[in-house]
């Protein structure tokens, strides 16, 4: 479980360099995606494993457009009976299904969509449809969040996991 905040963690990093180092944060998600297939090769049968997919898919999406086949295995993820609402929430924002997205949103719990705001994935709400901040202040307050978790985690910085990332 630590291992999947910590994929989470590099992504929001990433995030939060794209415009200001570009080098780092691709690196940062070329880690993630190692880390988060090796999540995924470990235990093949997991329980978060949908969750896994979700976090490859969101790193692919950031590198590069997802291709038809990954765009139906999301799919085939809302299809799925045992699917939770965060599950289908991610997926939805990764097909671009806002409308769609909104609806399951509203209808989620207090607690659910304050977890669902604190996840990188949350970049893929358009603006309009679910931040009340403009974009730059809801990284700020996610990334200090994360931080945040990183520290109470005794997990003073990324270089922990990423001895490859060196600052310039």
């Amino acid at each position: 479980m630590m291992s999947n905040y910590d994929v989470l963690a590099m992504i929001t990093a990433a995030d939060a360099l794209e415009k200001t180092d570009v080098e780092r944060s691709e690196k940062l998600l070329e880690e993630a995606l190692k880390l988060n297939d090796w999540l995924i090769g470990k235990e093949p049968k997991d329980e978060m494993r949908p969750l896994h997919i979700i976090n490859k898919m969101q790193i692919m999406k950031r590198q590069r457009e997802l291709t038809a086949d990954e765009r139906q295995m999301l799919e085939d993820m809302l299809n799925d009976e045992f699917a939770g609402d965060m599950v289908k929430a991610g997926v939805y924002l990764l097909l671009d299904r806002q409308e769609e997205f909104q609806q399951l949103f509203e209808t989620m719990r207090e607690d659910e969509k304050k977890s669902l705001k604190e996840f990188p994935i949350w970049r893929f709400v358009r603006e309009s449809e679910g931040c009340d901040m403009n974009l730059g202040e809801c990284w700020l307050v996610r990334h200090d969040e994360v931080m945040a978790f990183m520290e109470r985690e005794h997990c003073k910085t990324l270089k922990a996991y990423l001895p490859s990332v060196k600052n310039k």
